[in-house]
């Protein structure tokens, strides 16, 4: 280890103290509340799927969202806000996939629905970005988050395509959130 690594991992230890288990599963318990109201809003119980979760990831979610936090507030002095703190989960949500469903048949699934479920935890990040640009404008916004549109020339789709496929990197989920206006969310991606 070199001198540089070693400084900055005593750095980062003497800073960050574990989570207390309370304040973890009160923050794992938020996310949980906004996975119910991004569930109810996308109405998946019409095909008959039942929600499912990992704890034990969003616990890991939580954990390392308030390590970024400390991180950003001990070497840039620098406080996260809701936007920022909205990309930060969802960049995580993508990485670990705490979410899935369970389904009766898997074998009567049309394309689509294979594909909703493929991109679940990709759509909730989605919801949660938008609904972090969205609630900083109404609070009653949140019906107007696209959850399921098929419309193949959406920002939406180009979001959730990015999601999936690409290497979107922590910083850039946070930057890109910080870009986001509610006209995105009408706007079409121009294919060049």
């Amino acid at each position: 280890m070199s001198l540089g690594e070693e400084a900055f991992s005593y750095r980062t230890k003497a800073r960050y103290g574990k989570m207390p288990e309370k304040n973890c599963l009160d923050r794992v318990n938020e996310i949980l509340d906004a996975w119910g109201r991004f569930w109810d809003l996308s109405q998946f119980d019409k095909y008959g799927w039942k929600p499912r979760w990992s704890t034990y990831a969003l616990s890991d979610v939580v954990i390392r969202v308030d390590k970024r936090k400390e991180y950003y507030a001990f070497f840039h002095d620098m406080k996260i806000k809701e936007r920022k703190y909205a990309g930060l989960v969802a960049y995580w949500i993508v990485k670990f996939h705490p979410f899935s469903v369970d389904v009766r048949n898997p074998s009567e699934l049309t394309p689509y629905q294979d594909w909703l479920i493929g991109t679940l935890n990709e759509r909730f990040a989605a919801y949660l970005l938008y609904s972090a640009v969205l609630g900083e404008n109404s609070r009653s916004g949140e019906d107007a988050v696209p959850l399921t549109t098929k419309d193949k020339g959406s920002y939406y789709e180009a979001l959730l395509y990015a999601l999936r496929y690409r290497c979107v990197t922590i910083d850039s989920m946070m930057l890109l959130v910080e870009t986001m206006t509610p006209d995105d969310f009408d706007r079409r991606v121009s294919k060049k």
